[in-house]
């Protein structure tokens, strides 16, 4: 039985690794996302999409609009 702590404990370092990821698409340079992507393929799922989403929503509240309409065309 996987105790509730080791849980939570499990999604804040996905949590960590999501945002890591989308922090390394943001800074790269234009053409290199594919590559980024293919080589943290175990991340790619549901839980992925709605970070990322939510990182765009924060990048638009903050008047980064360049950032926000890359994550939104991403996505």
């Amino acid at each position: 039985m996987v105790s509730p702590t080791r849980c939570v404990a499990m999604d804040e370092q996905r949590s960590q690794a999501y945002l890591s990821l989308i922090q390394e698409l943001l800074e790269c340079p234009s053409g290199e996302e594919p590559q980024i992507l293919n080589g943290h393929l175990e991340l790619l799922d549901e839980g992925f999409v709605q970070v990322w989403e939510l990182v765009g929503a924060q990048l638009q509240q903050a008047g980064q609009e360049n950032q926000a309409q890359f994550v939104w065309n991403v996505a």
